[in-house]
């Protein structure tokens, strides 16, 4: 074998790495993420490339770090969309409940980049985000061509989560039947939708993922508190108003009380007793 020629006193280059055999494919139980940032398109028409430019980096770094936060591993960027995996190359024993966390984290991320962007700039429209998420068996190992091979994923598990992500409304969380069933204890969601699915003969079942279930709860039981406030006092309303009227159909309201309102403050004793009072006086 013929050695290259080197002149005096100079260093020998480096001999060039020897390739690396591709990791060896390997069937494991991922979930999925999808997510898509919506707005930048509508923002490149109105913004300098340059500027669209930063303020994808900004979005998608502060993703990203969520993603990497939670355990998951960012498989790629793809134009304003990301894909994540939990549970591949490394995997933990609740990876869909972090899946759900992270995707919780960053709906509430781009809603609040999104406010931040939008102060003092009327071009700045708003940004939201779709997300899908699937859990599934897949094939995970390098993937490409011999001149560049990457760690990814393949599988029907994967593209149906690219379809879920498809589907949802923007802000919201679409998940799988069986994403849902994996963490339903922590988590709840809307009723079932059934979707026909590009690339699928048969629906699919999905579900919007609302939330952490301790969450939902105290926000709904904080509604039902503020409705059932609101409905006693629309009653308390009507009543004073039927008690009006019938007095002043009787002719027993005297007349200089008789456009007399009686204001109810919070922690005022019951409207019936407050009527009574002035009944006797």
């Amino acid at each position: 074998m013929r050695l290259p020629h080197h002149a005096p006193g100079q260093a020998s280059a480096p001999a060039p790495a020897e390739p690396q055999p591709a990791a060896r494919d390997e069937f494991r139980d991922v979930t999925i993420l999808f997510a898509d940032v919506t707005g930048f398109t509508a923002l490149s028409e109105r913004l300098d490339a340059e500027s669209v430019h930063e303020l994808m980096n900004a979005c998608f770094d502060g993703l990203g770090r969520i993603v990497q936060e939670h355990g998951g591993h960012i498989d790629k960027y793809i134009g304003d969309s990301i894909m994540a995996l939990f549970g591949a190359p490394t995997a933990h024993e609740d990876d869909p409940v972090r899946a759900a966390e992270t995707a919780i984290k960053m709906q509430a991320f781009v809603t609040a980049f999104a406010a931040r962007h939008r102060t003092g700039s009327e071009e700045a429209p708003p940004f939201k985000m779709r997300i899908g998420l699937n859990c599934g068996t897949v094939v995970a190992g390098a993937i490409g061509a011999a001149v560049r091979r990457d760690y990814s994923v393949m599988g029907d598990a994967v593209n149906t989560a690219s379809r879920l992500e498809a589907a949802a409304d923007p802000g919201t969380i679409l998940a799988s039947a069986d994403f849902k069933r994996r963490v339903s204890r922590q988590f709840a969601f809307g009723p079932a939708r059934l979707l026909h699915l590009k690339g699928k003969e048969k629906p699919i079942e999905a579900y919007v993922l609302h939330g952490e279930r301790q969450a939902v709860a105290a926000v709904s039981e904080d509604a039902l508190d503020r409705g059932a406030h609101i409905e006693r006092m629309r009653q308390s309303r009507q009543w004073v108003e039927r008690q009006r009227v019938q007095r002043r159909d009787e002719g027993k309201c005297h007349p200089a009380r008789r456009e007399q309102l009686v204001e109810i403050r919070p922690g005022a004793p019951p409207v019936g007793d407050m009527l009574e009072h002035h009944a006797r006086e």
